[in-house]
C-alpha cells in the first residue's frame, strides 16, 4: 500500500492528472462524501458504499457460521487473483455488514491477528506475504495462526498464486481442501457497484453510462462476467467521472471526458512508472513488452512466470501490482486489463519502436510451443531464422526461458543435419523437403490461443494427428468463446473444427451449433438497411456504394441475391420502404443522392427520380400505395400522391422546428391509410399532421420519453412502424425499450406498455404482416421478437454487429441487417423453445407430436412438434383444494392422446390432448397426501406411475385412451429417486436411495423380481425401448447400462465415467445405438453403445443453466430443459449437425475473416 499511499488514493487521486479541468476536479477528489473509493480497497467504514458484492458476503459469512457450528473454531481461506476484491470483501462485507446486520450479528470480528483475544472471528488478509517471507518470519506466523485457530475462526485471506506455498502448511491443509473461491461479478452485480454509491449519495447515473461500463467490462451475452483484476480500475474511473460532472448526475459525457476506463488506467500507468529509477524504467519497458503479442489485428495479453524474471525486474512488478496494473496468480505475472494495453500511451510507442522484435518473438514463442507440446520431438524444430524472418532477438530481453531452449536445441540439431547431408546424399535430399515444409511453417501464425503448427512432407503420422487434434480442438475454443456473440461464427468455426479432426471437441462443438439459433448469412457492404414486402415473397437490402441487393420467394435461402444501382455516384442507401397494390410491389428508395420509386414487380424498373435539395434521410410508402412520404436531413418532409400509374406528385412540403437553432435531421417518417403522418427527429417528440389532399393539419405530438434508473429522460425515434391495421404505433429510439401507443378513433392516442429488454438503442422496429409479432432491431447487436398481444419476447437473436433493419419473410423467416452489412435470415424453427422462467425439472415427450416441461412453479409448458415446434396454451389444472397446487411432474401418452402432471399433495392431473392443445383438467388422488415429484408412462399409454419419495411409494393407475385415471397397485420403494416402465410395459424399474436399482413386475399385487446394489445413489433411470436394458445416472458422475432380461441376476454392460458431477438423466436414443445424459456439471454427454468406447463421444456445455432433463424428441434430436428455465433441441448426431447447418449457414466465410478468426490455417471446403 506504500505507493497508493503516496498516490494519495486513501482519501483522493495524485496530482498533475493531464485534463484541463483538473484544477476543478481535483478538489472533489478530496471530497469526504465522495461516492467512490478509487483504487484502494473498501474498509470497515466503507459499508455503506460497498456494492455488488451481498450474495458473496453472505456466502463467505456462511462458510464461517458453518465451521464455527460444526467445529466451534478453524479456518477458512479466502483465494483469489490480486485485484479481485478480497481485502474490500473480507473488511466491508465481512467484517462491516455481515458482522452488523447479517449471519454473523453478534459475533466480534477482527481484522488484527495481532490483537485477537477479544474476537470470536478474526480476519488475516494478504497472508501470502508471510507464506514468501523468510523461514522466521514465516514460522512465526504459522505459529499465530495456529494458536488462532485453536480457540476462533480465522478467515485467511490468500492471493491464488501463493496457493501452492499454503499447501505446504500443515495447518492450512483442511481449509485449502474446500477453499473459498472468489466468483466474478456478474452484469448485475457489475450495475450494482456502479449505481449503488451513487444513490447513496444522491448521485444520478445515466442508462447509457451504465450500458457503456458494462459492454467495456463484460461484454458479450447476459451470462458475462467481470474479470476480477478490472474491479479496482473501474472503482478508479467511477471516481473521476463522478468529479469530473456536475457531482450531481453522472454521464457518458463525463466519463468520455476524462478518458474512460482507459485514460484512468493511463494516468496510474504514468504515476507508477514516473516514481522508477532509470534502470527500473527500461526493465519495465522489456516486462510489458514480453506480457503483450503482437497480431496482425490487436494486442494480446500474454503471462510470464514470475521465477523468470531477473532481480529488477521482480522489483518493479511490485509497485504495478499495488497499483492494480499488473496481477500474479499461479506464478505468472500479466497485465490486469486490456484498456492498458489499448490505451497507455507509452506502452503503444513502445510497440511501435519494437514491433518487428515482437513479431518475431510471437513467432519463436509459437514454434516453440509446438515443440514442447510435442514431446520435444525433433521434427517440430525449425530453423530459428526461418521462424524469426531473419530478426536478430536471441539476446533479446523478450525472450523466454523456454524459446531460449528452443533456440539452442534447434541450432544443435540444424548443425548436425547439416554434417549428415554432407555424407549421405538421400539425407540430403529429405532434408531439402524438409526445408521447404519448414519455410512455410515459419509465416504461420497459431490458431486460438496461440499453437504453432507445422506442415511437412515426411513427419510421421502421429506428429500429423497430433496437429490436426490440436488445431481442431483449438478452433473448437475460438467458436464457443466466439459463439455467444455470434451463432453464424459459431457454426462456421465449428464445421471447420470437426473438418480439421474428429476430436471429443470438434464433433462436440458441430452438435452444440445446432442448439443455438444461428442464421443463414449473406454478405454485403456496410450500414445496410432493409425491407420486406407485406407477404414475405421480397426482401430488398441497401447498403453503402448505392447498390440494392434483392431476393424473391425461395431465393432468400438459395441464392446470394441479385443487384441493382439505385446510385451511380455510389452514395449510400439510407432507407427503404416496400408496400403492394394492385399486384405490384413498389419500393422507395432513399440515400445520400437518390429519392426514388421503383417497380420490383418483375424485373426492377425505376419509376420515378424524385428532386430532393438535402440527402433522404427516411422513407415510407402508405400501407395501400397511395401516399409517399421523404424526410430529409434539414428537417424537410416531403408527401407525395401517387396515382394509378403510381407516379408521384409533391402534395405538402412540411419542415421541423429548430432544435438548438440548428435544422432537425428527420430519422423516421411513417403514414397510415388514413392520412396521419408521423415524424421522428425532434428529441422528446413525434410530430403528427393529418395529410388531406396538398393540405397538412398538424396534431399534437406524442411525447417521446423513457423511464430508467436516472429517471424519465426524453429520446428521440429513430425508426417508425405501423401496426397493419393502423392501430399501434412503435418507435425504435435512443433508449432502451420500444415505445408503443393505441391508435384510436378521432387522433387519440394512449401509450402501451413498452417493450423490454435491450441493453442499447433500438434502431428500427417493424410489424409482421398479421400484426402479431413486432421485431426490434438494436445497437446491442442483436435482433428481438415479441408477442405483441402480451408484449413477451419471443426470440433474442444474437449477432456480430449493430443491427440496423428488421423484417420479416416468409415461412416464418426473421430477417435482420446490420452495421456490417450482412443480411440475416433465422429460420421459424427456433432451437430455444423456452429462452428462461421458473426451473423446468421434467421433460416429457411421446417421440412425434408432443413435448412437455415440467416447471418448479410455471406449470406445464407444452408444444406441438413439427417443422416448427409450436408453443401451446399452458394446460389449466383442475380446481385443487385449499392448499394444494401444482408442481413440476410431467408425462405424456406415447400415444400423444393424453397429458400428466403432479400436484403438493399427492395427485395426478390429466389432460385429453388435440391439436388445440391440453384440454379440460382432471385430478386424481394417490391417497400419499404428500407430493408426487415424478410421473412415468407404459409403453401402450395404459398405466401411470406417481411416484413419492416423502411416501417412498409408487402409486400405479390404468388409463384410459382418453387419460381418465384408476389406481390399482402400490409400490412400497424406500427413498425412491425415480421409477420407470420397461420397454414393453412389463415390469417397473426403480432407483432408491440405499444404492440399489430394483424390478417389480406390474399387476395388482406387485412383487419384487430382483435387485441390484450400486456403487452410488441412482439419480436417474431410462428403459430402453426394445430390450431389456435400463440405463442409470448415478451420484458422482457415473453412467451405466444393465440387463434385466433376467431380473434375479441383473447384469451390468456397460459403464462410464465421464462426468464429474451427478448425473441428472439418461435418455437411450430410439434405435438404442447412443445414450445421452446430462450431468452436474452443466455437460450434456452422448456416448455410444454400439462399440467399446469408455469415454464419451459429445461433450456439450447446457446453455440452459444446471440441465436436469434430456429426451429425444424424434429420431434425429433430442431436447434438455434446466434450471433458468429454459429448454433447447439440438441435433443428435455429428452427421446430421453438418447436414444442418451446411443448409442453413449461407455465405461460406470471407479470406478476411479466415485470416482473422483462423490465422494460419487454410482455407477449405467445409460443406
Amino acid at each position: 500500500m506504500h505507493l497508493l499511499n503516496e498516490l494519495g488514493l486513501a482519501d483522493q487521486l495524485p496530482e498533475g492528472l493531464w485534463l484541463d479541468e483538473w484544477d476543478a476536479i481535483q478538489p472533489r477528489l478530496r471530497d469526504e462524501n465522495a461516492p467512490y473509493v478509487g483504487s484502494r480497497p473498501f474498509g470497515v467504514e466503507d459499508v455503506d458504499f460497498y456494492f455488488g458484492r451481498s450474495e458473496e458476503a453472505r456466502r463467505l459469512a456462511q462458510a464461517v457460521v458453518d465451521i464455527r457450528a460444526a467445529h466451534g473454531n478453524g479456518i477458512v481461506v479466502v483465494v483469489g487473483p490480486s485485484g479481485s476484491g478480497k481485502s474490500s470483501l473480507v473488511a466491508a462485507g465481512l467484517a462491516g455488514r455481515e458482522a452488523a446486520e447479517g449471519v454473523l450479528a453478534g459475533l466480534r470480528v477482527g481484522l488484527d491477528p495481532a490483537d485477537a483475544d477479544a474476537v470470536d472471528v478474526v480476519v488475516w488478509d494478504q497472508f501470502e506475504a508471510f507464506l514468501l517471507a523468510d523461514d522466521a518470519t514465516r514460522d512465526a506466523a504459522v505459529d499465530r495462526l495456529t494458536a488462532l485457530a485453536a480457540e476462533r475462526v480465522v478467515v485467511v485471506v490468500l492471493r491464488s498464486d501463493a496457493f501452492a506455498a499454503a499447501q505446504l502448511v500443515s495447518v492450512l491443509t483442511e481449509a485449502l481442501s474446500r477453499p473459498f473461491l472468489i466468483s466474478p461479478l456478474t452484469r448485475a452485480e457489475l450495475r450494482e457497484v456502479i449505481t449503488g454509491p451513487a444513490q447513496l449519495a444522491g448521485v444520478s447515473v445515466d442508462d447509457e453510462l451504465v450500458n457503456v461500463l458494462t459492454q467495456e467490462l463484460a461484454p458479450g451475452s447476459a451470462r458475462a462476467q467481470v474479470a476480477p483484476e478490472a474491479l479496482p480500475l473501474l472503482s478508479n474511473a467511477l471516481l473521476i467521472t463522478w468529479a469530473a460532472g456536475s457531482g450531481k448526475r453522472m454521464t457518458v459525457a463525463d466519463y468520455r471526458k476524462i478518458g474512460g476506463l482507459a485514460d484512468a488506467v493511463e494516468l496510474l500507468a504514468e504515476q507508477v512508472f514516473a516514481e522508477l529509477d532509470s534502470d527500473q524504467q527500461r526493465a519495465a519497458q522489456w516486462l510489458f513488452l514480453r506480457l503483450i503479442s503482437l497480431t496482425p489485428h490487436a494486442l494480446v495479453r500474454l503471462s510470464a512466470p514470475l521465477g523468470e524474471l531477473d532481480p529488477v525486474t521482480s522489483e518493479i512488478v511490485r509497485p504495478f501490482v499495488a497499483a492494480r496494473m499488473l496481477t500474479v496468480a499461479d506464478g505468472q505475472v500479466r497485465i490486469s486489463h486490456e484498456a492498458l494495453v489499448r490505451h497507455w500511451r507509452r506502452l503503444e510507442q513502445w510497440v511501435d519502436d519494437h514491433g518487428a522484435e515482437l513479431t518475431a518473438n510471437a513467432r519463436l514463442r509459437r514454434a516453440a510451443e509446438l515443440w514442447r507440446d510435442s514431446d520435444r520431438d525433433p521434427h517440430a524444430l525449425v530453423p530459428v531464422e526461418k521462424v524469426t524472418g531473419g530478426v536478430e532477438i536471441a539476446d533479446s530481453a523478450l525472450v523466454g526461458v523456454l524459446e531460449r531452449e528452443f533456440i539452442s536445441a534447434s541450432e544443435a540439431h540444424f548443425a548436425s543435419a547439416l554434417e549428415q547431408e554432407q555424407a549421405v546424399t538421400a539425407r540430403l535430399r529429405r532434408q531439402r523437403r524438409v526445408a521447404v515444409a519448414l519455410a512455410l511453417v515459419a509465416s504461420l501464425t497459431a490458431v486460438g490461443a496461440g499453437v504453432f503448427f507445422f506442415r511437412g512432407e515426411g513427419f510421421r503420422t502421429e506428429a500429423e494427428q497430433s496437429r490436426d487434434d490440436a488445431q481442431s480442438r483449438q478452433v473448437a475454443l475460438s467458436a464457443r468463446l466466439l459463439g455467444e456473440k455470434s451463432p453464424s461464427l459459431l457454426a462456421h468455426l465449428a464445421l471447420v473444427s470437426n473438418s480439421i479432426s474428429s476430436t471429443l471437441q470438434g464433433r462436440s462443438i458441430v452438435v452444440d451449433a445446432t442448439g443455438a439459433d444461428v442464421p443463414l448469412r449473406r454478405l454485403g457492404d456496410a450500414d445496410a438497411v432493409v425491407a420486406v414486402s407485406p407477404d414475405g415473397q421480397l426482401v430488398v437490402r441497401g447498403a453503402g456504394h448505392g447498390t440494392l441487393t434483392w431476393w424473391r420467394g425461395d431465393q432468400l435461402t438459395t441464392a446470394s441475391g441479385t443487384e441493382v444501382v439505385a446510385d451511380t455516384a455510389g452514395g449510400n442507401v439510407w432507407a427503404i420502404s416496400i408496400a403492394q397494390v394492385a399486384g405490384r410491389q413498389l419500393v422507395a428508395v432513399g440515400g445520400v443522392n437518390v429519392r426514388q420509386l421503383w417497380d420490383f414487380t418483375a424485373e426492377p424498373r425505376l419509376i420515378a427520380e424524385l428532386p430532393a435539395d438535402e440527402a433522404t434521410t427516411a422513407i415510407s410508402l402508405s400501407a395501400d400505395g397511395t401516399t409517399l412520404v421523404a424526410g430529409e436531413a434539414s428537417g424537410g418532409v416531403t408527401v407525395y400522391g401517387l396515382d394509378a400509374s403510381q407516379t408521384p406528385q409533391q402534395r405538402v412540403k412540411l419542415t421541423l422546428e429548430l432544435t438548438a437553432g440548428q435544422p432537425t435531421k428527420v430519422s423516421a417518417v411513417a403514414i397510415s391509410t388514413a392520412g396521419v403522418l408521423y415524424v421522428g427527429g425532434a428529441t422528446g417528440m413525434i410530430d403528427r399532421w393529418r395529410i388531406e389532399g396538398a393540405s397538412a393539419h398538424r396534431l399534437a405530438g406524442i411525447p417521446c420519453a423513457v423511464t430508467g434508473a436516472a429517471g424519465r429522460q426524453t429520446v428521440q425515434a429513430l425508426s417508425l412502424a405501423l401496426r397493419p391495421d393502423g392501430r399501434e404505433l412503435a418507435a425504435g429510439v435512443t433508449g432502451q425499450v420500444v415505445p408503443r401507443w393505441r391508435l384510436d378513433a378521432h387522433d387519440k392516442v394512449v401509450a402501451l406498455a413498452p417493450l423490454t429488454g435491450f441493453e442499447s438503442w433500438v434502431n428500427a422496429v417493424t410489424y409482421s404482416s398479421d400484426g402479431a409479432w413486432l421485431g426490434a432491431a438494436s445497437s446491442d447487436q442483436a435482433v428481438a421478437v415479441f408477442d405483441v398481444v402480451t408484449g413477451e419476447r419471443t426470440r433474442r437473436l444474437t449477432t456480430a454487429s449493430i443491427q440496423t433493419g428488421v423484417g420479416f419473410a416468409g415461412n416464418g423467416q426473421v430477417v435482420g441487417v446490420g452495421a456490417d452489412g450482412a443480411l440475416l435470415v433465422w429460420p421459424a424453427h427456433n432451437p430455444v423453445l423456452r429462452e428462461s422462467g421458473s426451473v423446468a425439472y421434467n421433460l416429457y415427450t411421446d417421440g412425434s407430436r408432443w413435448l412437455a416441461a415440467g416447471t418448479a412453479s410455471d406449470g406445464i409448458a407444452l408444444w406441438r412438434l413439427g417443422a416448427v415446434n409450436q408453443a401451446m396454451p399452458k394446460p389449466v389444472p383442475a380446481t385443487l383444494p385449499e392448499g394444494d397446487v401444482q408442481v413440476g411432474g410431467v408425462g405424456v401418452a406415447p400415444s400423444g392422446a393424453y397429458l400428466v402432471g403432479s400436484t403438493l399433495r399427492g395427485r395426478v392431473l390429466s389432460w385429453p390432448l388435440s391439436d388445440q392443445g391440453a384440454g379440460a383438467g382432471a385430478a386424481y388422488d394417490t391417497g400419499l397426501g404428500v407430493s408426487v415429484i415424478y410421473t412415468a408412462m407404459s409403453p401402450d399409454s395404459s398405466m401411470v406411475a406417481a411416484m413419492s419419495n416423502r411416501a417412498g411409494k409408487v402409486v400405479l393407475f390404468r388409463a384410459t385412451p382418453q387419460g381418465v385415471l384408476t389406481k390399482f397397485a402400490e409400490v412400497v420403494a424406500p427413498d425412491p429417486q425415480l421409477a420407470v416402465f420397461s420397454g414393453d410395459g412389463t415390469k417397473l424399474l426403480v432407483g432408491q436411495g440405499d444404492k440399489s436399482l430394483v424390478v417389480w413386475s406390474v399387476d395388482a399385487t406387485p412383487v419384487k423380481l430382483g435387485s441390484v446394489a450400486l456403487s452410488e445413489i441412482p439419480y436417474t433411470l431410462d428403459p430402453a425401448p426394445h430390450s431389456a436394458r435400463v440405463a442409470v445416472g448415478s451420484a458422482g458422475g457415473e453412467a451405466s447400462v444393465w440387463d434385466f432380461s433376467d431380473p434375479a441376476n441383473l447384469r451390468q454392460t456397460h459403464s462410464w465415467h465421464d462426468a464429474s458431477a451427478d448425473m441428472y438423466s439418461v435418455e437411450f436414443s430410439p434405435d438404442e445405438k447412443r445414450l445421452i445424459g446430462t450431468s452436474g456439471d452443466d455437460i450434456i454427454w452422448s456416448w455410444d453403445l454400439t462399440g467399446s468406447s469408455t469415454t464419451a463421444e459429445l461433450a456439450i456445455p447446457s446453455n440452459v443453466g444446471r440441465p436436469w432433463d434430456t429426451r429425444y424428441i424424434d429420431a434425429t434430436h433430442f431436447a434438455v430443459s434446466g434450471s433458468d428455465g429454459a429448454v433447447r433441441v439440438w441435433d443428435a448426431t455429428v452427421a446430421d449437425a453438418v447436414a444442418d447447418i451446411c443448409a442453413r449457414v449461407g455465405d461460406p466465410l470471407t479470406d478476411e475473416e479466415w485470416s482473422h478468426y483462423l490465422p494460419g490455417l487454410p482455407p477449405r471446403k467445409v460443406c
